[in-house]
């Protein structure tokens, strides 16, 4: 649902890039895979998708001759530089004390004139309906007030 969801947006804002025959993609916590797919089939055999992650397991099961699936943890470990034509991390910031330091990492893996696509939860506009049950605005408002202390430490 997550991905089926997120995913038109993402396909238009890489369309616009320009993603297309033969490019280098770095696929930064595929998640399901969908966009790794999408990639692959955009990209074609000239071109290649490498999907890091610290579990590959949704990955791996994918067949496509131009994916490389890699475990790595982002934080901690090396990226190569200068590699890829796109980068692509979609709500794995968010999740990360280390943000900002691995955002300048992602970038130096970018080829001069690459594209890094960040896509990343808003928390801080999201409102309940107004027109819902004051129980529903409660609990999200109790939701989103976790989920700020979890980002905050």
């Amino acid at each position: 649902m997550f991905e089926h969801n997120l995913d038109p947006g993402t396909i238009n804002a890489l369309d616009a890039i320009g993603v297309s025959s033969g490019c280098d993609c770095l696929e930064v916590g595929p998640g399901g895979g969908s966009i790794a797919e999408w990639l692959c089939t955009k990209i074609g055999p000239e071109g290649k998708v490498t999907a890091v992650d610290l579990n590959t397991r949704l990955i791996d099961v994918l067949e496509y001759a131009n994916l490389e699936a890699r475990k790595l943890n982002v934080v901690t470990e090396d990226l190569p530089q200068r590699e890829y034509d796109l980068v692509h991390p979609r709500f794995l910031l968010a999740h990360l004390h280390e943000r900002e330091s691995v955002l300048a990492k992602l970038s130096q893996t970018l080829w001069p004139g690459g594209w890094i696509l960040v896509e990343e939860p808003d928390f801080g506009t999201e409102e309940p309906d107004p027109s819902g049950e004051a129980s529903m605005r409660r609990l999200f408002k109790a939701g989103m007030a976790a989920i700020h202390k979890h980002l905050d430490n």
